[in-house]
């Protein structure tokens, strides 16, 4: 069988760090292969390495004759993702302004500026993902699982020989997992090398043809993924929240019965209908999920709440009893809520220590320019040893995985211990061990405090049991999503 791509005795050092030890691999053609392993662990590295984006520190990587890593190598992942965000950020001033006149990059410009594909190709690969309706729309205004789709496919229609997948099924629902689960099974067949890494094992598809294991940068495993037995114990090893991270108390000012009452509220960006006519009423000791499919435009909804987006102003929207545009500013709905999301991980590019991220949550920066109270930095070092990360606490946070971020930033979100937590897709990029403390934190702020919760997820195992109300977005593409109230089953 043809090797794509072979791996000999490949290390990575970031200064006196080794960061990869000594991996030796190789990817046949039509193989399918998991790469496993937790937050850290070199996943994202090896992957860089393999497409050509960093080379290794020793060892060599040798390619297939005639293949090209930068054209043959397709690469999905979130810091790609944030590229090509970057990327539009950096052609196109109107994003701050919101976008109404001028839509940037659309996704059919994005699509065809990387593709030799024929007509018909291009419209069998946009209607298998259900993607038609997107074509003309700026690729700022897609949710994370609708860039995500139009990233596969833009890759796809360039015909890699090998296609590497970092956490593909996060920020998808329902029907697009399916989608990419039916593309999985089938991309072998045609000589096309699969990689997927994976946090979680219960992901690993049953025609996987390779398991490998990393723990530490080193290769802990390399076989039968049916061969594979994880460490007795591993994953619950966490320490339990110490009452002190999590309001217990009542805030001495007084809280509204009323947190959130929204009456017929809509939103347009351009011509591109988002929300409907909304009504929604979140009371007093609620905790709410929020649902749709993938662009039905729940972190618009959430973005009207944070204070984080202006279209709120004019709305018949209230927050904590007081009407919105009433002569508060963002910094004072700020104080009161906490927030984690993908939008907002990606807009967290500075240079900064991972200790001083959980820091700035006292302040709501993106960055660090006060000086903290001794408090302050107790309660953050208490935090992030809360997530392991203690060894990590003076690494830029440029230098951690994406999991490692994702859990600073809730960290950042709850260290002030805010009336209104809004989770938006949280366990994100986080493997399994601190999925389950992100979920078991969440369920005891919910049951244990004050601090109300607003909670998105795709994946059906992240669901609580301590959610009181479900809204759900049915999406229109012509008119906007409308909103539907539910109580769980």
């Amino acid at each position: 069988m043809n090797t794509h791509v072979y791996l000999q005795n490949v290390s990575y050092r970031d200064g006196h760090r080794l960061l990869l030890d000594a991996v030796s691999w190789s990817i046949t053609a039509g193989s399918l292969w998991m790469v496993l392993g937790p937050n850290g662990s070199g996943k994202t590295l090896l992957a860089q390495i393999i497409t050509g984006r960093r080379a290794p520190s020793s060892g060599s990587v040798t390619y297939a004759s005639g293949l090209k890593p930068e054209i043959h190598i397709g690469y999905i992942s979130f810091e790609e993702q944030e590229t090509v965000l970057e990327r539009e950020r950096r052609r196109d001033e109107s994003w701050l302004l919101h976008g109404e006149a001028d839509p940037g990059t659309s996704v059919d410009t994005l699509l065809k500026e990387c593709s030799s594909c024929d007509a018909h190709e291009f419209t069998q690969l946009i209607n298998r993902f259900s993607l038609e309706h997107l074509l003309q729309r700026g690729i700022k205004y897609l949710s994370t699982g609708e860039l995500r789709k139009v990233l596969l496919c833009r890759s796809l229609l360039s015909h890699p020989a090998l296609l590497l997948l970092d956490e593909p099924y996060d920020g998808l629902d329902r029907a697009s997992r399916k989608q990419l689960e039916s593309m999985i099974h089938e991309l072998p067949s045609q000589g096309v090398s699969i990689v997927m890494l994976l946090n979680h094992r219960d992901e690993i598809p049953p025609a996987s043809t390779g398991l490998i294991c990393l723990e530490d940068g080193a290769v802990r495993y390399l076989g039968d993924p049916s061969g594979y037995l994880p460490k007795p114990g591993k994953g619950t090893e966490k320490a339990p929240i110490p009452p002190s991270l999590v309001r217990s108390t009542p805030t001495q000012t007084s809280i509204s019965q009323k947190v959130i009452e929204m009456h017929g509220v809509r939103l347009s960006y351009g011509e591109k209908r988002v929300l409907k006519d909304v009504t929604w009423t979140v009371n007093e000791h609620e905790h709410w999920m929020i649902t749709g499919p993938n662009g039905s435009g729940k972190s618009t909804l959430l973005s009207l709440v944070s204070g984080d987006n202006p279209k709120a102003y004019g709305q018949n929207l209230f927050l904590f009893g007081r009407k919105r545009g009433s002569g508060e500013t963002v910094w004072d709905i700020k104080k009161q809520i906490g927030f984690v999301s993908g939008d907002f991980q990606f807009s967290y590019r500075v240079r900064i220590k991972a200790l001083e991220v959980i820091v700035s949550g006292f302040f709501d920066s993106i960055g660090l320019y006060t000086q903290p109270t001794g408090y302050q930095l107790e309660t953050a070092l208490e935090w992030i040893s809360l997530l392991g990360l203690e060894k990590k606490k003076h690494d830029r946070l440029s230098k951690l995985s994406f999991g490692e971020q994702r859990m600073l930033l809730i960290a950042r979100a709850m260290v002030k211990q805010p009336r209104l937590l809004i989770a938006d897709e949280p366990c994100q990029g986080i493997d399994d061990s601190n999925r389950e403390m992100v979920l078991s934190l969440l369920e005891s702020i919910a049951r244990s405090g004050e601090t109300q919760l607003l909670y998105v997820t795709h994946n059906p195992a992240e669901t609580l049991s301590c959610i009181h109300r479900i809204l759900e977005l049915v999406p229109d593409h012509l008119e906007g999503s409308t909103a539907v109230i539910s109580s769980p089953a």
